[in-house]
């Protein structure tokens, strides 16, 4: 299997991208701004780079797709040093729509069943988008807490 790693755009500091197998779409990354021009100067391995997201599709049916479509356009990722992974999984309910996963370094943030409907696609994409930023967010500040000083012990009582 041959990956391909290309620059899709930049915006607000960070390099989006995308990461090929032949003609197959694996996931999009975002980078800082600041890994962007090592990326530019050196290969990755020597440039020391670290993702700092990954978005990967792993939806079935159509349904499916247009829900990430949607997701990721309005996906901005938040400014943040915590390396992520969200996954969009699908699992199809014939006759009742599909239920759709989005899960944050494997821990399930939201699962909802949808309908084939335009409106309530672009409702339950915007809140998921919502809810995957706020758990960066708050999973940064969570880790930021933990490596606070006053956390560390002397290990006596």
């Amino acid at each position: 299997m041959v990956l391909q790693y290309n620059l899709l755009f930049q915006k607000n500091h960070i390099c989006y991208h995308t990461l090929l197998t032949g003609n197959l779409l694996i996931g999009m990354m975002a980078f800082s701004y600041n890994a962007c021009a090592q990326n530019d100067k050196a290969p990755a391995a020597d440039a020391g780079l670290e993702m700092n997201g990954l978005v990967i599709d792993e939806t079935i049916t159509k349904i499916g797709r247009d829900f990430y479509d949607l997701f990721y356009t309005h996906w901005e990722a938040p400014i943040s040093k915590v390396d992520y992974t969200l996954f969009i999984k699908e699992q199809p309910q014939p006759g009742r729509g599909t239920r759709i996963t989005i899960l944050f370094n494997e821990t399930e943030l939201m699962s909802q069943m949808i309908q084939p409907r335009p409106e309530l696609l672009l409702a339950v994409a915007s809140r998921a988008v919502q809810l995957a930023q706020y758990q960066i967010l708050h999973y940064e500040q969570m880790s930021q807490q933990l490596e606070n000083e006053d956390q560390y012990g002397s290990g006596i009582f």
